[in-house]
């Protein structure tokens, strides 16, 4: 009897810290493809090119050639995009949701974020009750929910209100395991219904909502203890829902095709085995020791592969370590099994942090299964009471304000005291070896894990809920020093190279989200941070030339994947330019191009960009950071090639903006 009033308070308990831990999202506003569903509903008033039926909010390119030259022509879509690209998602019920919220709360950002934060706060309380179905005694399970609950890779999932999809393919996920559990081994039949029902509701939120599928094979495999054909007849219906959703979703044009960031299942079977050796590693380390994921898309694709070899060997340690409990407990073979299966849906598109959630789900409860064999449920009551002091006093006293080695001094006491935890702890559960050699590097692992799943995690989750919103204001706030008057409709703006590859698509949202001014056409000529040399051959044309690529970063462009690879000599006419690709490099992605206008490079009607770093003071804490501002750029003389960061630093606008802000 006591069971069930501890499962509701610990519920209650993660749903609470899921909203502490997250509240910081609410301000965080608008970013990205939200200003698509804002434009969306709005009508697209500066880019009719890209209207839109209201409840298309996933449907950013349907595939249609004559459209996505629209956009490119229109500069919504760079140059190098792939003509027949497609990127569309059939979520009607995250849609509606989107809709409704248009509708209800017009352009207030805060009451999505707050649906955005209590739906993870659902989600982390029903957690309470999936674990515990899994984990004896129940206080591991209660573990694993916090555990579920902390985690830092949730917040970008919770903070970007167009991500709500995850959020409720999450939560159907869980759902339909509760369901499936109480069918199989406590008889309940509704269970049989209720699963695929729930697993049907899903697909209409989003595709991740397959990752079911994976935990649903690993529970027949090692839950499940009827004969394996019956194990094999439970699992039908869940097929015939797939197969229903399949069906319609390739018939309906839906999927993904010419594009770097997304890969295609369906489409691209061997793009997308090549995916899954790739990014599986990275996603499963991301999950296990909170490695940022998008710091891979800044090495270059050549050493991808040994990064992806040594997270192997790193993956394949943490697995022998497990051994032993896995071994003897059919419970983490399912959650170990299951998150990895859980993982192939999502390693179609480039890792990021935010699309490991469902797996999550799988690897709380192996972290909270281990760690708790290695103190009692008082000694670790006591350690998360001293965080929590510990937590009290750094926002009390103002960490950021103390010394580096008063700031040392605390880390490294917390550390000594994780030590000792570990060093002096008395549980031992019957499944762990008894050798030193194990005991020490098992230790070595709980360590890292406590390290970063129950102090690292809960300090960055804040910070990772709003880490989209900070992005977005700075990149609007980059936006506007590109010209937004009336006039700026009939003129051409070039920008000679974008930070980023989503630069055209995202400042083309914002304008037409926000109904400011777009220029009449937009050219973003190359992208990425690395430096490119600008040339002019005569008053209508320039070369731009990069050591690498144009192209940003080809392995995640958006625009353009492998599969579409240029070739030197390949035109591609807009309207009033024309693009000649020179140089390529081995993938077929351009390396040097000629491009000529049709009016002079000078005319009026031409406004030529670049992007520089300048300091922007931040008012309510007093301090600088950097931020990007396009300025206008003076052209060398023809005949000469000059790098484009010099022709930056040389632009009268550029060096203005530096004293303005105070620095020398």
């Amino acid at each position: 009897m006591r069971r069930r009033p501890l499962l509701f308070g610990s519920a209650v308990l993660m749903a609470s810290v899921a909203c502490l831990l997250t509240m910081r999202s609410l301000n965080s506003g608008f970013a990205t493809d939200d200003h698509f569903m804002r434009a969306v509903f709005s009508g697209f008033t500066e880019i009719p090119e890209y209207a839109r039926p209201t409840l298309a909010t996933f449907v950013f390119s349907d595939g249609s050639e004559e459209a996505n030259r629209a956009l490119m022509d229109r500069g919504v879509f760079p140059w190098w995009t792939v003509p027949h690209a497609r990127l569309a998602f059939w979520r009607p019920l995250a849609s509606l949701s989107h809709y409704a919220d248009f509708r209800i709360w017009g352009d207030n950002a805060k009451p999505m974020h707050a649906e955005n934060m209590l739906l993870y706060a659902l989600i982390c309380a029903l957690a309470v009750a999936l674990y515990s179905r899994f984990l004896e005694p129940p206080w591991v399970a209660v573990f694993a929910a916090l555990v579920f609950t902390i985690d830092e890779n949730s917040g970008q999932a919770v903070g970007w209100i167009s991500n709500r999809n995850m959020l409720m393919a999450a939560g159907c996920v869980m759902l339909v395991l509760i369901a499936h559990d109480a069918w199989r081994r406590q008889g309940w039949k509704p269970g049989a219904v209720l699963g695929p029902m729930v697993l049907a509701f899903g697909f209409l939120c989003a595709e991740a909502v397959v990752a079911a599928g994976g935990y649903l094979f690993a529970y027949a495999l090692f839950m499940d203890r009827s004969a394996y054909r019956r194990r094999a007849a439970t699992l039908a219906p869940y097929a015939v829902v797939f197969v229903v959703w399949y069906a319609y979703y390739r018939h309906s044009g839906y999927g993904s095709s010419g594009s770097s960031w997304y890969t295609d299942p369906g489409g691209d079977p061997v793009g997308f085995a090549r995916a899954l050796a790739t990014h599986i590693p990275i996603l499963l380390t991301n999950l296990a020791f909170m490695w940022p994921a998008p710091l891979l898309n800044r090495f270059d694709s050549t050493q991808l592969p040994l990064i992806v070899a040594l997270f192997c060997v790193l993956l394949g340690g943490v697995v022998w370590i497990l051994r032993p409990m896995l071994k003897h407990d059919a419970a983490s073979r399912f959650w170990l099994l299951g998150l990895v299966l859980a993982l192939f849906p999502v390693a179609a598109v480039v890792p990021q942090p935010r699309v490991v959630l469902i797996a999550g789900i799988g690897f709380a409860p192996l972290v909270a299964r281990y760690l708790s064999a290695w103190a009692t449920p008082r000694q670790w009551i006591g350690f998360f009471a001293c965080l929590t002091v510990c937590a009290i006093l750094a926002i009390s006293i103002g960490i950021p304000a103390l010394s580096f080695w008063a700031q040392a001094a605390i880390i490294g006491g917390a550390l000594v005291a994780i030590i000792a935890a570990l060093l002096f702890s008395t549980k031992g559960a019957e499944w762990m070896p008894s050798s030193r050699a194990w005991r020490a590097i098992g230790g070595a692992l709980a360590l890292l894990w406590v390290a970063f799943h129950l102090i690292g995690a809960p300090v960055a989750l804040p910070g990772s809920s709003m880490m989209l919103g900070i992005a977005a204001k700075k990149m609007e706030r980059a936006y506007a020093s590109i010209p937004q008057d009336p006039d700026v409709r009939e003129r051409t703006v070039i920008v000679l190279q974008a930070p980023s590859d989503f630069m055209p698509w995202h400042f083309s949202l914002i304008r037409a989200s926000l109904q400011i001014p777009y220029p009449g056409h937009l050219r973003v000529l190359s992208s990425g941070k690395r430096d490119v040399t600008v040339e002019v051959l005569d008053a209508h044309t320039l070369v731009l030339r990069a050591e690498r690529s144009l192209i940003g970063n080809p392995g995640t462009s958006v625009f353009r994947g492998p599969a579409n690879p240029m070739g030197p000599g390949e035109k591609v006419r807009l309207a009033g330019m024309t693009v000649q690709v020179l140089e390529v490099d081995n993938a077929g992605f351009p390396q040097a191009a000629e491009f000529r206008f049709d009016d002079p490079l000078d005319s009026p009607s031409m406004n030529i960009l670049g992007a520089g770093q300048v300091p922007f003071k931040l008012e309510k804490v007093g301090r600088y950071i950097k931020t990007e501002s396009y300025v206008t750029i003076p052209l060398p003389s023809p005949g000469t090639r000059v790098s484009l960061h010099s022709l930056v630093e040389a632009s009268p606008e550029y060096r203005s903006l530096m004293p303005q802000a105070g620095t020398p």
